[in-house]
């Protein structure tokens, strides 16, 4: 099977989209398909923004098995196309919506051409409203493969549009993260039929041999409590309403540490955060990057994993932490309601609920065998559900099913 997946950035970049993309089509090329990605050149989502922002080589390269051909996109129009979409929508012109999401990300000239010149069998393009999206309808309209969506729509954050959800359902299947995700696309009038929840995984083989003594001698942290957060360091994925509560933890709890891995991609956020890292050196240890090793040894490093988030179209290291044996808190919205069970592997709390978080962090830190049990039944619901090796192999029939091959 010739299998071709679109998608605006691909490994080495490293992102929730991105790694489902790079476990997916390695997935596929292990099964025995000829799988290829196009992609872009980009680094990072804010490098389509940033001019200075040096770009990937372009041109086509071999990856654990999976053909990855990258292409230069062009950021010297984005300014018309926004305004042109801005002025579009202020007219309240038809498909202004669209339009406006369709200026916001990477171009990449004739890259329809080029899907089309690829002859597929089947198409995965994702994610929306990523303009590459609109460039993989445009083929399908024009060779008539088959094309499925990876919506990783981010629900909890913004409504979509009649004219989103009319072009979604133009595709031939779309591939959903949860119930949430489903049940809000059929009641928008998309048939149920058309809407498969494969969700996301892990791949546990990647977390053995996880050391978590290495993070702790590393940073002298010995045997304090830990709270891990792991993502990129913004307002939006709740980092300041976990430091507000841990101001509270820490006035129960002085030793515990709170681990900030990941980047901070806007100068706001950074600006924001400064104060609180002077304010509580040695109580907090930021990491800037970290590779898979270094991951797997944070989450076994950690008491318990805290991403209080509202832009998640499903949490795939909530998963890591689970399948590390810790327990989760996550923000009370669709999506992550989807994944965690209140109670019995993690918490839920409101979205810049600092009182309530801190309270939930501190119980799980003065009640470890709590914790514990929590991570081992996220432990097992990884092990049954959310697994790439399971995801795959319904995946790959499906492939075949859709294409006929």
């Amino acid at each position: 099977m010739r299998i071709l997946h679109v998608c605006p950035l691909y490994y080495p970049v490293v992102g929730g989209v991105e790694n489902v993309f790079r476990a997916v089509s390695e997935g596929m090329a292990e099964r025995g398909d000829d799988v290829t990605v196009f992609t872009t050149t980009g680094r990072s989502l804010g490098a389509f923004m940033n001019p200075m922002t040096e770009p990937l080589p372009s041109g086509e390269e071999m990856i654990h098995g999976v053909r990855v051909r990258r292409f230069p996109y062009r950021r010297v129009s984005r300014l018309a196309a926004r305004g042109l979409a801005e002025g579009w929508s202020a007219l309240r012109l038809p498909k202004g919506d669209l339009l406006k999401r369709w200026s916001s990300l990477p171009w990449v000239p004739n890259l329809s051409g080029e899907i089309v010149s690829y002859k597929p069998d089947i198409v995965l393009a994702g994610h929306f409203p990523a303009q590459i999206v609109f460039d993989a309808m445009k083929a399908k309209d024009a060779a008539g493969f088959p094309l499925i969506f990876h919506t990783a729509l981010h629900l909890d954050m913004r409504d979509l549009s009649h004219d989103a959800v009319e072009f979604l359902d133009r595709a031939d299947a779309l591939w959903v993260n949860t119930v949430h995700e489903r049940d809000t696309l059929v009641k928008r009038g998309i048939a149920g039929d058309k809407l498969h929840e494969f969700g996301v995984g892990v791949d546990p083989v990647q977390f053995q041999g996880a050391c978590g003594k290495r993070v702790r001698e590393r940073y002298a942290i010995g045997d304090r409590p830990v709270v891990l957060f792991a993502g990129r360091r913004e307002r939006d994925k709740g980092v300041f309403t976990l430091l507000e509560a841990m101001e509270r933890v820490w006035q129960h709890i002085p030793e515990a540490v709170l681990i900030l891995a990941g980047p901070v991609v806007r100068y706001t956020d950074k600006r924001s955060l400064d104060p609180w890292l002077k304010k509580y050196q040695g109580a907090i240890i930021p990491i800037e990057g970290f590779n898979d090793d270094e991951k797997k040894d944070l989450f076994d490093a950690c008491d318990l994993f805290v991403l209080p988030s509202r832009v998640e179209s499903f949490g795939i290291v909530y998963l890591e932490a689970w399948i590390s044996g810790k327990p989760v808190i996550g923000a009370d919205i669709g999506s992550t309601r989807s994944i965690i069970e209140d109670g019995r592997d993690g918490f839920l709390v409101g979205f810049g609920d600092s009182g309530s978080l801190a309270s939930r962090i501190t119980h799980l830190l003065e009640h470890p065998g709590v914790g514990r049990e929590m991570g081992m039944s996220g432990r097992e619901k990884v092990l049954s559900r959310y697994t790439w090796g399971s995801i795959l192999d319904r995946l790959h029939w499906f492939y075949r099913h859709l294409s006929g091959k």
